[in-house]
């Protein structure tokens, strides 16, 4: 059926009162068929091709055979057949079911066109899954998400690299990190690795008459990263009434949607990290906050 609506919609040798009968056959099968079958998403499918509404129904993943889902996964991928079908679910959200259901489930087909159906999808989803994965460590990130994510692991693995900078062969002479511009520095270069535009010292827009700089702008992606490292002096409390003005800085800057701000905090003057990062990680109006306390681990 789906071969003859693909014909009868692009021969030119089909006549209109070919179409108009087979439209009216199109439209009488639908009850014929239970729906949520596989017969009955082909006939929609195949009804599409002709403009003839048949719209498949609400369904749960975990109810339908691997096939189904493959060919559900298949018109996801087809934009205007998905609208016109009122598919709501996306290639996504189906992509978890079929790789499961393919991989660890023993699955029987003895018809070709099904197997085809499930090896596409499968192979499908197994290479957005993996370019997904290089996407977000290896080159630029594709999204702020993935951004946030990737300023979220440098800011992780921070101490580590800070203190297998000081064991250098034969003692040679190394960066050492004894104050914020320390740290700006070696997460800016850092940053460099994975953003193409990482720019530093940014002014942002003036706040109580005093104009301020931004440690790293990530313009692309509008994300601000603002780098403290505590010392005497400068504590959890401190630290917490700088990031309050700080965040009140940032709300006004036209190119900045996110700020992390990431505390080095090397002699653990911060005497309680989980809290000081849980009392300022969140919106703050339309800028988003995320604030990292690096090591927590004592």
């Amino acid at each position: 059926m789906l071969g003859i609506c693909v014909g009868a919609r692009n021969c030119p040798a089909v006549t209109t009162e070919d179409r108009v009968w087979l439209r009216k056959t199109l439209t009488d099968g639908r009850a014929k068929l239970p729906e949520g079958s596989r017969s009955y998403t082909f006939g929609a499918v195949a009804a599409a091709q002709l403009d003839v509404t048949w719209p498949l129904p609400p369904f749960h993943a975990k109810d339908l055979a691997l096939s189904t889902l493959s060919l559900l996964y298949w018109i996801a991928s087809q934009d205007s057949l998905a609208t016109a079908l009122g598919l709501q679910a996306t290639q996504q959200a189906l992509a978890p079911e079929i790789l499961n259901r393919a991989l660890t489930a023993i699955n029987t087909c003895d018809d070709l066109a099904d197997a085809a159906l499930i090896v596409y999808a499968t192979q499908d989803v197994i290479d957005h899954a993996i370019q997904s994965r290089i996407d977000e460590t290896w080159h630029t990130p594709v999204n702020s998400a993935d951004a946030i994510r990737l300023v979220h692991h440098l800011c992780d693995r921070f101490a580590l690299i800070a203190n297998a900078l000081k064991r250098r062969h034969k003692n040679r002479p190394t960066i050492q990190i004894k104050d914020e511009y320390d740290v700006q520095d070696l997460l800016g270069a850092l940053l460099q690795l994975h953003f193409d535009d990482v720019r530093p010292e940014e002014w942002t827009p003036s706040y109580a008459g005093n104009a301020s700089r931004i440690d790293v702008l990530l313009k692309a992606e509008k994300i601000a990263v603002e780098a403290k490292m505590t010392r005497k002096g400068l504590g959890q409390k401190e630290v917490v009434t700088q990031l309050a003005e700080d965040i009140l800085r940032y709300q006004a800057h036209p190119n900045c949607k996110t700020l992390i701000c990431f505390v080095y905090d090397p002699t653990a003057k911060c005497s309680n990290p989980t809290a000081l990062e849980s009392d300022l990680t969140s919106s703050h109006g339309a800028l988003n906050v995320v604030v990292l306390v690096r090591p927590k681990n004592r």
